[in-house]
């Protein structure tokens, strides 16, 4: 939640912070759930790393692959590029 992020806590026992993934089956939900997200989150002032795809990517390419898309609308491409 943007409560638990907006915390600290999430670099409790991980050293740094957690990426959030979500794999959506179509484009429409994908674009639709990153409006929401980057709303809340600015309304909250709480920006976390929450990535989104879609599943025909990641079977194309893997979920290690350049698939991903942070939902302030930058790519991504991979979950180990993420800073």
């Amino acid at each position: 939640s943007l409560q638990h992020f907006g915390s600290g806590r999430p670099f409790d026992g991980h050293g740094a912070m957690p990426v959030v993934l979500i794999v959506f089956e179509e484009r429409v939900a994908q674009s639709s759930f990153a409006r929401i997200a980057r709303r809340e989150m600015g309304r909250a002032g709480v920006e976390f790393p929450l990535l989104v795809s879609r599943r025909d990517l990641v079977e194309k390419k893997g979920p290690l692959g350049l698939v991903w898309s942070s939902v302030n609308g930058r790519q991504a491409g991979s979950v180990f590029r993420v800073r």
